[in-house]
């Protein structure tokens, strides 16, 4: 099992994909582009942790967003650096 797992729907559409990745440049790569986009619902999440790092409702902002954080730590249980 890789450590994240993504899912993204487009709000307009109903298409949607599910993709599973082990590096977080990887997840960055991947929802770029779909953080910005109002229509899509994106979710990250951590297999490791049991939650999720990004999340984020089709026609709202992200409620969940630790791959902008600059004192993230994935690795750890609060996700901050320390």
């Amino acid at each position: 099992m890789k450590k994240y797992e993504i899912s993204y729907t487009s709000g307009a559409t109903g298409y949607g994909w599910d993709r599973s990745c082990d590096t977080i440049n990887e997840v960055e790569y991947l929802i770029e582009e779909l953080r910005d986009t109002w229509n899509a619902m994106v979710n990250v999440w951590d297999n490791e942790l049991h939650d999720f790092v990004f999340y984020k409702h089709a026609l709202s902002n992200p409620e969940i967003d630790l791959l902008r954080d600059y004192n993230r730590d994935l690795r750890t249980t609060t996700r901050k650096r320390k």
